[in-house]
């Protein structure tokens, strides 16, 4: 059975990939892989559960891969960069000092 850990895994690629498909001009798969292709690069924004704001950047090419590794599934994607939006880990940081006021 899977844990919740990959469960959760599992819905977080999912709707990754199924939101892009829309945008991709070609998809290519096999067994152990996919990939997206779109026309330029896509970016956007996002909020995780506690506020910090996110950017997100599709290379041109998205490319999911699996393998095993003995008993446990393991997932590799090319092609995406998430990190934290300019100035959000400092108002993160400043928003903290407040919390327990």
């Amino acid at each position: 059975r899977p844990s919740l850990l990959e469960k959760c895994g599992i819905e977080w690629i999912s709707s990754l990939f199924c939101g892009l498909v829309p945008y991709a001009i070609s998809l290519d798969h096999d067994d152990n892989s996919m990939k997206l292709n779109f026309p330029s690069g896509i970016i956007g924004e996002i909020a995780t559960r506690s506020r910090l704001g996110m950017g997100w950047r599709v290379d041109e090419n998205l490319i999911l891969t699996k393998s095993w590794e003995k008993t446990h599934l393991r997932l590799n994607i090319q092609g995406l960069s998430i990190e934290p939006i300019e100035g959000a880990e400092l108002a993160f940081d400043r928003l903290r000092l407040h919390w327990f006021e």
